[in-house]
C-alpha cells in the first residue's frame, strides 16, 4: 500500500505533545473531553481506563478531533 505524505504528523498544545502516528483511537469521556488512547496503551482492568492515556478538555478537544481528522484523511489519501 502506497503511504501518503501529511502536512503535520505533531499535535501540541501548551500542556502537551501528541505524535498522531501513535494515536490509536479517540474516546469521549463524561468530564466533558477526550481521552486519546495511544498504540501502546493498555487497558487496566483494575482502574477500568488506558494506560497511559492523554485527557484533553472541552477547550481542546474540538481542535485535536479536527486536526486528527484532517492528518487520517491526507495519510489515507482522501483529500482532493
Amino acid at each position: 500500500m502506497k503511504k501518503n505524505k501529511v502536512s503535520e504528523s505533531i499535535w501540541a498544545n501548551e500542556d502537551v505533545v501528541i505524535p498522531m502516528a501513535e494515536v490509536s483511537f479517540v474516546e469521549k469521556i463524561r468530564q466533558h473531553g477526550i481521552q486519546v488512547v495511544m498504540k501502546h496503551s493498555k487497558w487496566q482492568d483494575e482502574f477500568q481506563h488506558w494506560s497511559p492515556m492523554i485527557v484533553l478538555n472541552e477547550k481542546n478537544a474540538p481542535k485535536f478531533l479536527n486536526d486528527w481528522c484532517f492528518y487520517r484523511r491526507e495519510l489515507e489519501g482522501n483529500i482532493k
